[in-house]
């Protein structure tokens, strides 16, 4: 995940699908690592993304938490956690105002949580077809500049979801 100011790059690294992760964030003007974040637990970090100015970085793992990074801090315990997926949470986003950050997990949920309460959930809505009693692994997802819409890229279904923030939604095929 690059940063806002396209100064540097953040990077999540394990050993293996069961291990815990680094995050290295890496200038991207030197081609060296400028902060390294060892969280606690043993759960993987699956995404991470900065706020608008790169001041914060949250991040989605393994084990379905949320967790958010003051990284002028430099220090490996998140400012925020929380419980937001029932199977792991593969992605994690800020809005444009800040105000909340959304995930999407592979329970086949997409989330709106607080920025400023951890685990306050403000919304959710579930990206899988009616009748699929399958997971739904989403994948990846990204806000429309204004924060209006969400787009999840469920990562086993045929068509991407597309959604306003407040989760009034609309799909789309393809």
């Amino acid at each position: 995940s690059p940063s806002p100011d396209g100064g540097s790059f953040v990077a999540a690294c394990s050993n293996d699908a069961r291990s815990s992760s680094i995050i290295q964030i890496w200038s991207l003007r030197t081609a060296k690592v400028s902060q390294t974040i060892r969280p606690s637990g043993t759960s993987a970090i699956l995404s991470a993304h900065h706020n608008h100015n790169g001041s914060l970085l949250a991040g989605s793992t393994r084990d379905g938490r949320v967790q958010v990074w003051d990284v002028r801090a430099s220090s490996d315990d998140p400012i925020m956690e929380w419980k937001a997926h029932s199977g792991p949470a593969t992605a994690v986003i800020f809005s444009p105002d800040e105000t909340v950050l959304f995930s999407a997990g592979a329970d086949g949920i997409v989330a709106e949580w607080s920025a400023h309460v951890p685990g306050r959930s403000i919304a959710s809505r579930s990206v899988r077809p009616l009748g699929d009693d399958t997971e739904g692994a989403a994948m990846g997802m990204a806000l429309a500049a204004e924060g209006r819409y969400c787009l999840v890229a469920p990562g086993d279904l045929p068509h991407a979801v597309l959604a306003r923030s407040s989760f009034h939604a609309a799909e789309s095929d393809g």
